[in-house]
């Protein structure tokens, strides 16, 4: 429960923690006014006094680091999957060490918000980018929402392209095999009231 604005730093997370010996997880959620909010993960900072081996796990188990060694300095933790820290709803930090959250704090978790779960729970289950993973060439599942602009854009936030979905048909075909490199990409849809963004994978 801290609030990110009293930070000044956008969607950056101060938190750290000594004293608790323990080698269950650390489980990581974000909230928007008590509602859970899909982030993606950009970064973690640390502050150790030991040597240990650290794991981090997105909300379904699959791994974002894996077992990196961290030495008593302080430092950053690596985004090893990009893909797994992408539009997640919480992530875990893992130890086999007994007294590694005792002597490492965690500082500046920097984080993109992405939506509010809660806002449209319909329009969430029926949007979709399909066949993810994809070559380039894949279709946008409109549903019956309105969805007046889809916007795609990578990891770092450069708008790659930007659709107008006004009069279009439910399922519309994109063909962007020119334009998108192999990567992860966010796939915006905005409607009159709320965005929802899913993850796109290009192979």
């Amino acid at each position: 429960n801290i609030d990110v604005d009293a930070f000044g730093n956008g969607d950056s997370i101060f938190f750290t923690e000594f004293g608790s010996s323990s080698t269950d997880p650390y489980i990581i959620t974000l909230t928007r006014n008590g509602d859970p909010v899909a982030f993606t993960l950009l970064g973690l900072e640390y502050d150790s006094l030991l040597t240990t081996e650290l794991s981090l796990a997105n909300q379904e188990g699959d791994l974002i680091t894996d077992n990196i060694s961290i030495g008593p300095v302080y430092g950053t933790l690596p985004i090893e999957n990009v893909e797994n820290a992408t539009d997640i709803s919480a992530f875990e930090m893992r130890t086999e060490d007994s007294t590694a959250f005792e002597n490492i704090g965690f500082t500046n978790i920097s984080v993109e918000a992405l939506e509010t779960l809660s806002v449209d729970d319909n329009t969430a289950q029926l949007l979709g980018v399909y066949p993810n993973p994809s070559n380039g060439l894949f279709t946008i599942d409109l549903g019956t929402n309105d969805i007046r602009s889809i916007q795609i854009s990578d990891l770092n936030g450069r708008v790659i392209s930007t659709i107008d979905t006004a009069g279009r048909l439910q399922n519309e075909t994109i063909d962007m095999r020119a334009t998108l490199s192999q990567g992860v990409y966010l796939v915006a849809f905005t409607s009159s009231n709320s965005t929802l963004v899913r993850r796109l994978i290009i192979n």
